[in-house]
């Protein structure tokens, strides 16, 4: 299958990567890649020692979330798109 080049995003880090995936790639996939890369030095827990979720965003389709299981193809991504990924924010409720 033929990849798909994107630049992802890395927030509050401001580092951005070039990827090149498959459309059917998911989007915990895509975190996962993103998060085994040792050359980004991503945080894996937040200061208080809790693990941290990340999600994803695609600019190009009105900040749609790309969801966990939810395909690139799925969720709208093209050749050339920006992914935002963030750790989730959580309100105490």
């Amino acid at each position: 299958m033929d990849k798909i080049k994107l630049t992802v995003r890395i927030l509050p880090a401001g580092k951005e990567v070039m990827v090149g995936v498959p459309p059917n790639t998911l989007g915990s996939e895509l975190i996962a890649a993103i998060l085994g890369r040792e050359d980004l030095e991503l945080p894996r827990k937040n200061s208080d020692g809790v693990l941290l979720q990340y999600e994803l965003v695609c600019k190009e389709t009105g900040n749609r979330e790309v969801g966990a299981n939810a395909t690139l193809g799925e969720a709208g991504v093209k050749e050339g798109n920006t992914i935002i990924m963030s750790p989730k924010q959580f309100t105490a409720g």
